[in-house]
């Protein structure tokens, strides 16, 4: 058998095969419901680093957007610039 870029698999599906891929859709829904139902406090302690972390997270996530925006500012920015350069004839 050859698996490059442009083999493909000519497997047909059975019926059964189907019927399977149904039956574990309906199973894993299943668990999924229970899990979601079923649930209970877990009196869970929280490492006080685990505050120092989010914290870091909400820093590092506004710094880096700020600075994404800015750059998608000044491309903007330097685009139209070229562009009116273009329209006035100037190169």
């Amino acid at each position: 058998m050859h698996f490059g870029a442009n083999s493909t698999c000519h497997m047909k599906r059975t019926k059964s095969s189907k019927k399977t891929d149904g039956i574990a859709a309906k199973i894993f829904l299943a668990c999924v419901v229970i899990l979601l139902v079923a649930t209970s406090n877990a009196y869970a302690y929280i490492d006080p680093g685990s505050g120092a972390l989010v914290w870091q997270l909400l820093l590092s996530a506004f710094f880096g957007a700020i600075f994404f925006i800015r750059g998608v500012r000044l491309w903007i920015r330097d685009t139209m610039n070229w562009i009116w350069a273009r329209i006035r004839g100037k190169k």
